[in-house]
């Protein structure tokens, strides 16, 4: 072989083992000690995040497996992991699945139950942040203000909450479950150191019991025994005087809402006003070519703006597109109009 084409062989090879080198990442130095040992570095992982790691893998891979998963079979920890992501409303319908998730999420002594029912509450119900009234677990309450039916008909329509009694129904049955103070008097015979232990619909003629309360309250007071029953009347008292300052609670926080909710409106209305008479008064301005105005602002404004009382009725906030509609109506209501002012 020529020397000249075996020097430039090997400078190649050179060139090669060059950019071999250069892709290969840096080698760690060994760390040297106190007594000349060599020590390998290792980076020390906590235990607490391989644990988490796994428990995600786990979850991951059963959520997003291809195979069939018998959801059943889960571990409760896991179970309760997923649980804390759903909303209310889908914890309602994965309690109807088997028997096994309805004891999970029906538990209540459980303090992992309660916390799921009381973390979906607090992140996808936000307007209900007030805890359930005394005696209610998180998921009772939960579906007392979820659910729309009424309770006792399942009719879907027309059912709402009231509080003093813990029950969500319609007018009908509301009407036929409750009884006056008199009518409990005279048909039930109830002593009147009764009354405090029950919670009372309040109307401007008298006060209402509701029914299966009273009947329910009865039966299990007479078959007291006589120290029963006076910390039985001891302990109802104070559940209802609770039940009755958290519905009082509740219906002031409701009208506050009410009161700063119509105010806000009221402010929107205003501000969508504004921008109404402000976008007409720029109307009324433009001009053709020769500085012939487009409008008669008199008429423009006198007669097309009351036109637009049904739009600035409104709280809703005027977009640029809603206005290019409506600005076609004033412009057709204008057009069909002035011909006949200007023949008079």
């Amino acid at each position: 072989m020529p020397p000249r084409l075996r020097s430039s062989r090997k400078a190649a090879q050179k060139a090669k083992e060059e950019v071999r080198k250069r892709k290969e990442p840096p080698k760690k130095k060994a760390r040297q000690t106190k007594n000349n040992k060599t020590t390998p570095i290792t980076k020390k992982v906590p235990e607490t995040k391989v644990e988490t790691k796994e428990s995600e893998t786990e979850i991951t891979s059963i959520l997003f497996s291809t195979k069939d998963v018998n959801f059943t079979q889960i571990a409760p920890e896991i179970f309760i992991t997923i649980c804390k992501f759903l909303p209310p409303i889908d914890l309602l319908s994965l309690a109807q699945v088997c028997r096994l998730f309805n004891e999970y999420l029906s538990s209540e002594e459980s303090d992992s139950t309660e916390l799921i029912w009381r973390k979906a509450r607090h992140t996808f119900l936000s307007t209900f942040d007030v805890g359930p009234p005394d005696g209610m677990s998180e998921r009772k309450y939960i579906r007392l203000i979820v659910e729309k039916g009424c309770q006792l008909c399942g009719k879907k329509t027309g059912a709402s909450i009231h509080w003093e009694f813990l029950v969500r129904v319609c007018n009908q049955c509301f009407k036929a479950n409750i009884a006056s103070f008199n009518n409990i008097m005279a048909n039930y015979q109830i002593p009147l150191y009764f009354y405090p232990a029950l919670p009372c619909y309040s109307r401007a003629d008298s006060g209402y019991f509701w029914l299966p309360q009273v009947e329910k309250f009865r039966d299990e007071y007479n078959a007291a025994s006589p120290e029963e029953k006076l910390k039985m009347l001891q302990d109802c008292t104070q559940k209802s005087h609770r039940i009755m300052l958290d519905k009082r609670a509740r219906e002031t926080s409701k009208s506050r809402e009410r009161s700063a909710r119509l105010q806000e409106n009221a402010e929107k209305r205003k501000t969508r006003q504004n921008r109404i008479h402000q976008l007409v008064d720029e109307m009324s301005k433009e001009t053709y070519e020769d500085g012939t105005p487009k409008f008669d602002q008199h008429f423009l404004k006198g007669n097309i703006v009351a036109y637009c009382k049904a739009v600035n009725s409104t709280s809703t906030s005027l977009t640029d597109r809603a206005w290019r509609s409506w600005r076609k109506k004033i412009e057709n209501e204008y057009y069909s109009k002035i011909p006949s002012i200007v023949d008079q």
